[in-house]
């Protein structure tokens, strides 16, 4: 790995995968008119290790043509996320980019979104590429020069590699004291009610408006003093919170074997210590993997959630910045709206069943319009956009209580006549056309 690293462009940044090496090779083996062509993972389009060889293709304008099948499925009895890639030593004008949504008919007749990709265009930056008839709008987005990353703080969730000692499960509150299962015993334990916090596991809780079957808790040592988290004293945790310190101690062999077995004192912290001061502030929050925008809100800052996990257990937060201005309410009706879905879905890593990346590299991207509270037109938006959004969260509220099927029926047409005004709005907002939108509608 290191070799590689030393002798190919492709290989210099982080921890690549390895087929980014064989692209280079054997660009490298062409002659002056030679064409290479791979199958390969278009994984490195976005991916952060890709970056090296991208430019390496960029540079050369090396890319003649992409046939891209998403999360169509070429190799049957396994799970790949492929593109065909050819690439001309003389260099091109443009690529001639080919989108692949059904698999079979493309087989057949070549049937497929196509369009050109001037090479220009063809950077070291993320290739994104949109053909066919929402270019332009892709395009138009694309271009705005702000993006979430410059209004809100993103942030990735907890990192304890202790997941079975301090993550339990709910079964029973009374009064000062809350019965929890835990993985690592297989036993309930009581601990003290005030000291858990309430956790939220990615895709599994956070939904598009709405938590759900949050009985997840959490054991997290630390405290903020002065800005700073700080691990609670041994002696002074096992004063302030018995049950807890006992279930801990109880745990000790496995939690001081953490970190080649190097934790010492803080033998019942978690190994990586970052962002533990946001935690407790009213925040937006995302899965990182969903079947497209599913952004909820904890405007009260009680949720804590991790930021890895299999099956769709990460997730991050967003805090909007107080110099932009924008309320938690309205960034979330954008994030949600019908119009970033669509933005969302074309930048995106694309996964079986529908499923797309959330990751902050993508979600950092989203484009977000300027506003301007002098405006009396952008004020009254803002306003309009909180409202409906607050009503949107108490109605996901009522629905999730709701008694009757009659009741539900009623609250899914509310919540979608909801949605439309937000979206309508939206769309005002990003100075759509008619057809910019009919595009938007039928591509989502």
């Amino acid at each position: 790995m290191e070799f590689y690293k030393r002798r190919y462009i492709s290989a210099g940044k982080g921890n690549y995968d390895i087929y980014v090496v064989f692209a280079e090779r054997g660009l490298n083996l062409l002659s002056e008119r030679g064409r290479l062509g791979f199958i390969l993972p278009h994984k490195f389009f976005n991916a952060q290790y890709g970056e090296p060889l991208r430019g390496v293709l960029a540079n050369g304008n090396h890319v003649a043509e992409i046939v891209h099948f998403g999360d169509q499925q070429v190799f049957a009895g396994a799970t790949n996320y492929t593109c065909l890639m050819f690439l001309d030593k003389a260099g091109n004008r443009d690529c001639h980019f080919v989108k692949v949504d059904d698999l079979i008919a493309w087989r057949n007749t070549g049937e497929a979104v196509k369009g050109a990709i001037p090479a220009a265009q063809i950077s070291a930056a993320e290739w994104n590429f949109a053909v066919g008839k929402g270019a332009g709008l892709f395009e138009k987005l694309g271009r705005m020069p702000v993006k979430l990353k410059d209004v809100a703080d993103l942030f990735v969730g907890l990192q304890t590699n202790a997941d079975e000692v301090f993550i339990l499960e709910e079964v029973e509150c009374g009064g000062k004291w809350v019965l929890c299962k835990s993985k690592s015993t297989a036993d309930p334990h009581w601990f003290e009610d005030a000291h858990l916090k309430r956790l939220l596991k990615g895709s599994v809780n956070i939904r598009r408006y709405c938590l759900a079957d949050t009985n997840k808790r959490l054991i997290f040592p630390y405290e903020t003093r002065e800005g700073k988290s700080m691990l609670i004293d041994a002696k002074e945790y096992e004063q302030r919170f018995p049950l807890t310190w006992k279930y801990l101690e109880q745990n000790r062999q496995l939690l001081s074997a953490r970190n080649k077995g190097q934790m010492g004192n803080e033998w019942y912290g978690y190994v990586y210590k970052k962002n533990h001061t946001k935690f407790g502030s009213p925040k937006l929050l995302v899965p990182s993997i969903a079947t497209g925008s599913c952004f909820a809100a904890d405007l009260e800052g009680i949720y804590y959630f991790v930021g890895s996990g299999g099956g769709g257990g990460g997730g991050y937060g967003i805090i909007p910045s107080s110099e932009a201005g924008l309320s938690h309410l309205f960034l979330l009706g954008l994030l949600n709206s019908t119009l970033l879905n669509y933005y969302l879905k074309a930048i995106s890593t694309p996964f079986r069943g529908g499923y797309i990346a959330l990751n902050r590299q993508y979600i950092e991207q989203l484009p977000i319009p300027a506003i301007s509270f002098r405006d009396s037109t952008d004020k009254a938006r803002h306003t309009q956009i909180e409202e409906l959004v607050g009503r949107m969260l108490s109605l996901h509220k009522q629905l999730a209580e709701a008694k009757t099927p009659d009741e539900e029926t009623r609250l899914q047409r509310q919540i979608e006549a909801t949605d439309y005004q937000i979206d309508q709005l939206v769309y005002e907002l990003y100075n759509l056309s008619e057809e910019e939108i009919r595009i938007v509608e039928e591509g989502t």
